[in-house]
């Protein structure tokens, strides 16, 4: 039985709605999870990773008890609704989660031609609303589904392994993981300040996992990664891709510039917006950029080390020996600021 068949006739048993699907649409067959557009009942469908995942384990339970409890913390916040899980194989022979269709596009790699050919105050619209989005998941209290919550420097910990046992593997790009140990290595010696009480944290907070229509978000998406802990990591995460003056077009990676253009948020108003939006300090905030762009490099070794090892033959990773070396490059170009500003 085909994939499409066999979601169309898995999914229509669970919802108990037999003959409702018309199409299935691919919206994405990522790294993480596989999502599908069922229409006919404007249903998405969330599973695993057919193959190997880059980052299991995949848990579709939690994912959708996260969302659920998101929007019932926070029922303004634009996250989708849930309409069900299941780990029974009988439905699709994988587990799942069906989640809301929401309106709206999503953009990373290129910003679309309406934020780059508008005008000065619509980028800094659209900044200012990624920037909100995210700070006022700190609203939401820590989420039962996800256990107890983790330390500011525990949260790192995940990763630090994950680069330890990659680097140990003795591939090519060995040399950019024990750069990233030790600076995790300096993290964890030095500690990182909480800035209040564990909440909710999206752990993946980019650009990319919003949607936009019409120059408004209109969803939040992607939780896999989220837990427990600190919301000083999702402020720092985004930080990671805004250059602290505009002009020096100094990013993270290439082809993100468009975070550059005139009326994008700078770095320090990202920071006062979210300070004035959790009510907290971002005193430490330095510190939890180093933290989190050893995560983005460890997750980016991660598919580095998959692909040469053939662990993962995806061709979408057979760039990301180019990209490591940057991104190793910046998070330690964002401690040595540290030293210099100290």
């Amino acid at each position: 039985m085909s994939l499409d068949n066999n979601l169309i006739t898995g999914i229509e048993r669970f919802l108990g709605r037999p003959g409702s699907v018309t199409e299935v649409v691919t919206v994405s067959a990522g790294f993480s999870n596989e999502t599908y557009l069922l229409r006919g009942t404007d249903v998405v469908v969330r599973m695993p990773p057919s193959g190997t995942g880059l980052l299991p384990p995949y848990d579709m339970h939690a994912q959708h008890d996260v969302l659920a409890a998101v929007g019932a913390a926070l029922p303004g916040l634009p996250v989708p609704k849930v309409f069900g899980w299941s780990e029974d194989p009988s439905y699709i022979g994988r587990p799942f989660y069906l989640l809301e269709l929401l309106p709206g596009a999503s953009f990373e790699l290129e910003a679309p031609a309406w934020l780059t050919d508008g005008t000065p105050e619509l980028r800094h619209s659209v900044g200012e609303q990624w920037i909100s989005a995210f700070s006022n998941v700190s609203k939401a209290p820590p989420a039962a589904t996800l256990g107890s919550p983790l330390s500011a420097t525990e949260a790192y910990r995940r990763w630090y392994d994950l680069t330890v046992a990659d680097t140990a593997k003795g591939t090519a790009s060995a040399k950019y993981g024990r750069i990233l140990i030790e600076l995790l290595d300096e993290i964890f010696a030095r500690g990182l300040k909480a800035s209040g009480p564990a909440t909710l944290v999206h752990g993946d907070s980019k650009i990319a996992n919003v949607m936009w229509r019409d120059g408004k978000l209109s969803a939040l998406l992607d939780w896999e990664m989220c837990y427990n802990g600190d919301p000083l990591a999702d402020l720092a995460y985004m930080l990671y891709w805004l250059p602290a003056d505009p002009s020096l077009n100094e990013m993270g990676l290439p082809g993100f510039d468009f975070y550059s253009l005139p009326g994008f948020p700078p770095r320090a108003e990202a920071i006062d917006i979210w300070q004035r939006i959790t009510g907290r300090a971002a005193d430490d905030v330095q510190w939890y950029e180093v933290a989190e762009a050893a995560k983005i490099g460890s997750i980016v070794l991660r598919g580095v080390v998959a692909h040469e090892a053939g662990e993962i033959s995806d061709e979408r990773l057979s760039f990301w020996p180019l990209v490591i070396p940057m991104i190793v490059e910046r998070a330690q170009r964002l401690r040595d600021t540290i030293d210099r500003a100290s």
